[in-house]
């Protein structure tokens, strides 16, 4: 139970082509952590898709699956937003997929979490893959181009994880005391690629 907090500074430069999610939580598995090979189920991915007008793109979050839910608000194409995500852990689902997400864009205050967010991705009323009793272990940055879809061209700056809203912005998370668990591998990125090859 509990939540994971998750902010980052965007401005979106082009449209993408599709629906295509950004930025996403990544949890752990029993059988290994994120390693490089293994493409491990992303939740809370926030999605990008092409606006109404030429100088806008939608704004939404999925829990795990592909069915993302928009904001009614666009993104203006140019323009630096704060988006702030909230993953709320159901207690006892264990993965059944019940847990549900939040998105506030620009939000009026940094020193207690809005009452109504932009974007809720309802996760009782919805299918696909919720986190189960490992938890959380990172944070993708997902380029996520494919044969159908193109990701939106962006900047994403000065991400954040904390245990509580307060906790992103300086405030005090649920824990008085943090703590940093470093592992004694090493990181190995593999091929790491800027853009499209052709």
């Amino acid at each position: 139970s509990g939540a994971a907090y998750m902010s980052a500074l965007i401005t979106v430069e082009a449209q993408p082509k599709g629906n295509v999610y950004a930025l996403a939580l990544v949890p752990r598995t029993k059988a290994t952590p994120v390693t490089e090979g293994t493409n491990p189920v992303e939740l809370g991915r926030i999605y990008f898709a092409p606006g109404d007008k030429a100088d806008e793109v939608k704004i939404g979050v999925e829990r795990g699956a592909a069915k993302p839910v928009f904001a009614t608000e666009p993104l203006k194409i140019g323009r630096t937003y704060l988006v702030v995500m909230r993953y709320q852990i159901i207690k006892g689902d264990n993965g059944n997929g019940q847990d549900n997400v939040y998105l506030y864009v620009n939000p009026a205050t940094l020193t207690a979490e809005p009452n109504t967010p932009s974007v809720f991705f309802d996760g009782a009323n919805s299918t696909g893959n919720a986190l189960k009793q490992y938890g959380l272990q990172g944070v993708e940055l997902r380029q996520g181009t494919n044969a159908t879809v193109t990701a939106p061209v962006m900047y994403v700056a000065s991400v954040r994880v904390a245990d509580s809203y307060t906790g992103l912005f300086g405030g005090s998370s649920e824990s008085e005391t943090p703590t940093l668990k470093v592992s004694k591998k090493s990181l190995v990125c593999g091929s790491v690629y800027a853009g499209d090859e052709y």
